[in-house]
């Protein structure tokens, strides 16, 4: 079990208890120790709390999910509905607000446990001959150089290497990618999928924008232009 807590006392408290009832623990004191204990470690399910120095428990969460699907636990002081929303949203399990008793964390433990997969040995790195993938730390790198992606370019290529040898159909894409509310909107081609790539990068625009524009970019180092050989490049337009 990887516990994430950013106060001394609690992760203390946390440690002893579960482990008196069998469970072996590691701890994170911040959202980046969360990460990289998560990436080596492998664990089984993970208590994760939202308010961290550094990168928030909402970025672990993303994170974690960009490679695992490991139960997530929140265990958090933050009691509006919105927070508990957007953890969820983000991939978070489960949500189990401050103050609780430890009856009701286990229970909620061994329910995550039921409902989780088993393990299937998920690598955070994926590595061929020419290039390698680093989900955890969101690191690509080409014949030994990193190669440096826009946020939404990370993310486009974040869900396809994590459903490798699998097809993933648009919708898919629109909703993990931008969320379930573009999903919803209609989309007519899969060239949109190379559109205005730069001019995505810090929020999408109306799909109907986009497909009315006619603006198609190839401008990726990720993405190969001769499979979309009717779609210009930047240097062609």
């Amino acid at each position: 079990m990887l516990v994430v807590e950013d106060e001394a006392p609690i992760r203390r408290a946390l440690e002893i208890n579960l482990e008196a009832r069998g469970f072996s623990v590691l701890l994170a004191a911040t959202g980046e120790d969360a990460l990289r204990l998560a990436a080596s470690g492998h664990p089984d399910v993970v208590l994760l709390d939202l308010g961290l120095p550094g990168i928030s428990g909402l970025d672990v969460i993303e994170g974690l999910r960009g490679w695992t699907k490991v139960p997530i636990i929140v265990v958090s002081a933050r009691d509006a509905e919105g927070e508990k929303v957007r953890a969820l949203d983000a991939g978070a399990d489960d949500y189990i607000t401050k103050p609780f008793g430890m009856d009701e964390l286990l229970a909620r433990l061994r329910s995550a446990l039921r409902r989780s997969a088993p393990d299937q040995a998920e690598q955070a790195v994926v590595a061929t001959e020419a290039f390698s993938i680093d989900l955890a730390d969101k690191r690509v790198l080409v014949n030994g150089d990193e190669v440096h992606l826009t946020p939404t370019e990370w993310r486009l290529l974040e869900v396809l290497v994590r459903h490798r040898g699998r097809l993933v159909s648009q919708q898919q894409l629109l909703r993990e990618v931008w969320g379930p509310v573009t999903a919803t909107k209609p989309i007519s081609s899969a060239s949109m999928w190379v559109t205005c790539v730069e001019n995505w990068n810090r929020s999408p625009p109306s799909l109907a924008t986009c497909t009315q524009s006619q603006e198609w970019v190839i401008d990726s180092p990720l993405i190969d232009a001769t499979a979309y050989p009717h779609v210009p490049t930047k240097a062609q337009r």
